[in-house]
């Protein structure tokens, strides 16, 4: 399990429910994060893609924990993908429920530009915000404790994965080149953690799976992190992400809207 220590304090939901969920088991802890090989990456559409939005339910050994709200639209040249996730999980035999924000700004062909974070529960807040440039990433954390700053050398094609934010899965599948299919290398990292590395996708070809209890027919994309498999189902010419599977870990997170 990935844990993220700062100064003593453990980031309140890391590891709590699903924190090792991005990546667990990343080929890479804290080394800087190489550049993959750009043409594994998507990149297939020079214009601003167009709006999605959706809402999807996570489901732990089938019990719903929480539910995520997502807009991914196109702003002044710019790809803007948003998120609103929240999680009611229990702490100590007590419920605890969390309110998590983020904005990831993105160039048209997906580079990261900026990304922020809030999180709140139990009354406490804590925040991150990232600025991308020329293969360096500023950030800055924010908790109870203080405000911490730091640097991080990474690939400018690098995919940010954070911990229980699952609509950034839509943004890799986007980089995913569906054409040439096949085995096809990422960089990756995870902000609430500072861990970063190299992860694969690779098309299985398409299956039936339930999704809100009724079939549908999808493209399965396996993503490897080296230690941790998760399936990704997406439907349609767009790709939609429908849904998310860690058979290891009895989650599932789904598409409602």
């Amino acid at each position: 399990m990935l844990r993220w220590h700062r100064s003593g304090v453990l980031w309140a939901v890391v590891s709590l429910l699903f924190g090792w969920l991005a990546m667990a088991g990343l080929d890479a802890q804290t080394r800087p994060v190489q550049k993959s090989p750009r043409s594994s990456s998507a990149k297939q559409n020079a214009s601003v893609p167009g709006e999605e939005k959706g809402v999807f339910k996570i489901l732990v050994d089938g019990e719903p924990k929480g539910t995520e709200e997502f807009a991914i639209t196109p702003q002044n040249g710019k790809i803007v993908a948003r998120g609103k996730i929240h999680l009611a999980i229990a702490r100590d035999e007590k419920p605890v429920e969390y309110l998590i924000e983020t904005e990831l700004q993105l160039q048209p062909n997906y580079d990261p530009i900026q990304y922020t974070l809030s999180q709140k529960f139990s009354g406490n807040t804590a925040a991150i915000k990232m600025n991308f440039t020329a293969g360096k990433a500023k950030v800055e954390f924010n908790t109870g404790s203080g405000t911490e700053r730091r640097e991080f050398d990474l690939a400018p094609d690098v995919t940010l994965l954070d911990d229980n934010i699952f609509h950034q899965y839509c943004l890799l599948v986007r980089r995913y080149n569906f054409d040439k299919g096949g085995l096809q290398e990422f960089s990756a990292f995870i902000p609430q953690e500072s861990i970063g590395g190299i992860l694969h996708m690779i098309l299985k070809g398409d299956e039936t799976v339930p999704v809100n209890n009724k079939p549908v027919t999808a493209q399965h994309l396996l993503v490897d992190t080296n230690d941790l498999k998760l399936d990704v189902y997406v439907t349609g010419s767009d790709h939609r992400l429908v849904k998310i599977v860690v058979p290891t870990a009895n989650v599932v997170v789904e598409r409602v809207e």
